[in-house]
């Protein structure tokens, strides 16, 4: 099994959606609800670029299964805030 973190890009958009909007996944995630993809498109455009936060995917063996991120990077101090969310239900509860 081989665990990789991408970029998030553009094409990755219907899986946001799709994880996002599932209930099973939003119960304590802070997002108007549901997402929609204009309003997805629009973030996504809008932080494309930002040096102060990192959107990237998890992949396992080159299949998306969830979403991880960094907000408010701040490199004079080291710090950052840290977001993580498995998207995919079968790899859940597996360590």
């Amino acid at each position: 099994m081989h665990v990789s973190i991408r970029e998030f890009m553009k094409e990755d958009i219907p899986l946001k959606l799709r994880w996002i909007n599932d209930p099973k996944n939003n119960q304590y995630l802070h997002y108007d609800l549901p997402l929609e993809y204009d309003s997805t498109l629009e973030w996504f455009e809008r932080n494309r670029g930002n040096s102060n936060r990192f959107d990237g995917v998890i992949e396992i063996d080159n299949e998306p299964v969830g979403l991880i991120g960094l907000l408010d990077i701040n490199t004079r101090f080291s710090k950052a805030e840290f977001h993580i969310m498995v998207g995919n239900h079968k790899y859940r509860g597996r360590g």
